[in-house]
């Protein structure tokens, strides 16, 4: 799990991967590529993205790009996102 500096969408398409976003109430939701438009050549700015908490009403968030393979313990993709979204997985979360 990588956190996002300054990432596009062209760079999350190249991982393959949901996108993640925690929300400053700590609500996590994973937002799948083909919902945010991310194809290869397109350069806007994850940052740029808007997101509503549905908890809290917040737009103040952070977003991770996960690996395509994780490193370590050959874990797999399933496992990697259960973990990032921890015991609230099945609540809505943000988005």
């Amino acid at each position: 799990m990588i956190e996002i500096a300054d990432q596009n969408l062209h760079a999350a398409d190249a991982y393959g991967q949901p996108l993640g976003i925690e929300c400053s109430c700590q609500r996590r939701a994973l937002v799948p590529l083909a919902d945010l438009a991310a194809h290869r050549g397109n350069m806007r700015r994850i940052t740029e993205l808007r997101f509503v908490c549905r908890q809290c009403g917040s737009r103040v968030y952070k977003a991770f790009l996960f690996l395509k393979r994780p490193p370590g313990r050959g874990l797999r993709r399933r496992q990697v996102l259960r973990r990032y979204m921890g015991p609230a997985a099945r609540r809505p979360g943000c988005g």
